[in-house]
């Protein structure tokens, strides 16, 4: 989505996205921009998702998680930035906790960064640092931002617990409630 040399590719990609979208009933459509490379990068991954979401199918959102970049970092403030760019109603940010508690340490806080953009929260591990259970104690207070900020939408999780995962999703129970 944000290579210069791939537009065409990625306009033809998306049409053939929203067509399995549509046959699963997929409410929302997940983008991965690739590693973004400067100004070039950030402004084609612009271009190509103001299209998009003009063509996005009634009911599915775009999500976009924190912008990968060619040196390895993730950047979630150059996501609201392009997310603001494009400003479209179906486009939102994947809020990532394993990315904001390497990035930003506080989840609460940085969903409170993040809020407004936020479309999706994504329960997941902290990359190399650790596993999802790892961030227990931020938990309760990421919570409890959620459920003060009137947020409704979907939580997810993508990790690899410690040991069942029955007793992973038994843990998180009540935090959901």
């Amino acid at each position: 989505a944000a290579d210069p040399d791939a537009t065409q590719r990625f306009q033809y990609d998306m049409r053939r996205v929203f067509r399995y979208a549509k046959a699963l009933k997929a409410q929302f459509v997940q983008i991965l921009p690739g590693p973004v490379e400067g100004d070039t990068s950030i402004a084609t991954l612009i271009t190509n998702l103001r299209s998009v979401a003009q063509d996005t199918p009634q009911g599915q959102t775009l999500l976009l998680g924190a912008l990968p970049f060619a040196d390895g970092r993730f950047d979630y403030a150059a996501s609201v930035e392009v997310i603001e760019a494009v400003n479209a109603p179906n486009l939102r940010l994947i809020f990532s906790t394993g990315l904001a508690q390497v990035m930003v340490k506080t989840l609460a806080r940085a969903y409170l960064t993040l809020g407004a953009t936020v479309g999706y929260v994504q329960l997941t591990d902290p990359p190399g640092k650790g596993t999802f259970e790892d961030q227990a104690g931020d938990m309760p207070a990421l919570f409890e931002t959620l459920r003060g900020s009137g947020y409704d939408g979907f939580i997810s999780g993508s990790y690899a617990p410690n040991g069942p995962t029955e007793n992973t999703l038994t843990a998180w129970r009540d935090l959901i409630r």
